[in-house]
């Protein structure tokens, strides 16, 4: 039906197995499929070479030769390795090597994705005292990188929290990725804690204590003085069922999702009642009437 009205189609589905074009040079260094880019990229560290053993080579111009979100990924990436080797050719010095030598980085400082990071990058911005902001989702649906968390927390670094592109907001899913994606690099399980016990504990903890620090709130932790900033979990849930103490985060984190989520209090107000939002009925009516309006 669609070739009844037009003279070509294209269909750029950008997933799947990689093809590869039937023309010469395909063997030459620097040519790869996008499977085996972002695979370099961002599970075996290739943008952090030589601290990881896999390369990978970008020239003065890249090419991308297909379509869908891959292509795009593929684009954004070798973007952002450019955009290092850009500042590093300009300054003398990568972005937040720079940064850290010639400006007062302290714990007022938030730094926002940092993927790329070296190793001593990564251990002197711990030292700075300044927070990483990590938005894990976002991360991966770019398929720009996995943050090295470990080094981080080894260097006594702090991290927080955030959703900075709306493809998809969940708590659950950004620490769970955020472990998950470490474990993937490193081929190990229970990275993103530097104690024994509870993994999901140690990084609901160790997201808040960044997030309020980032935020310059007095939250994080039911104390005296603090913002009664508080949530609550359905306990009748069969996620949760039979599981006491740090074991509800586990259960939340890795096999669970916001839906568990029923009350939400923001300094003392309550802002979700029985799993939705006081405000939910308004707001969905406001957010169809502006997506309509704009595909008008």
């Amino acid at each position: 039906e669609l070739l009844e009205e037009f003279d070509a189609v294209f269909i750029g589905s950008g997933a799947g197995l990689p093809y590869m074009l039937n023309i010469e040079g395909l063997n030459l260094n620097g040519v790869y499929s996008a499977n085996e880019f972002l695979t370099r990229i961002i599970f075996m560290g290739a943008n952090r070479f030589p601290e990881y053993d896999t390369p990978v080579f970008t020239g003065k111009r890249v090419a991308v030769i297909g379509g869908g979100n891959t292509a795009m990924d593929v684009a954004r990436t070798a973007k952002r390795l450019k955009e290092v080797e850009e500042v590093q050719t300009h300054f003398g010095a990568r972005p937040v090597e720079w940064l850290l030598e010639n400006v007062v980085v302290d714990s007022r400082w938030c730094l926002i994705h940092a993927t790329h990071m070296t190793k001593e990058e990564t251990q002197n911005l711990a030292k700075s005292g300044a927070v990483v902001g990590l938005c894990p989702i976002t991360e991966a649906n770019l398929g720009d990188g996995v943050f090295d968390g470990t080094e981080l927390l080894l260097s006594g670094g702090k991290y927080g929290i955030g959703s900075d592109s709306n493809v998809r907001i969940s708590l659950t899913e950004e620490l769970r990725l955020l472990e998950y994606s470490q474990r993937l690099v490193r081929k190990e399980r229970n990275v993103m804690t530097n104690k024994t016990g509870s993994v999901g504990r140690a990084l609901y903890d160790d997201s808040l204590s960044g997030g309020s620090q980032a935020l310059g709130r007095k939250s994080g932790s039911i104390v005296p003085g603090n913002w009664a900033d508080l949530l609550t979990l359905d306990a009748e849930a069969l996620t949760l069922s039979g599981c006491t103490e740090d074991e509800i985060f586990d259960r939340w984190i890795f096999s669970g999702d916001d839906s568990l989520v029923r009350e939400v209090w923001s300094a003392g107000r309550q802002m979700v009642a029985d799993g939705q939002h006081i405000r939910h009925d308004e707001i969905e009516r406001k957010y169809r009437s502006v997506i309509q309006e704009i595909r008008q």
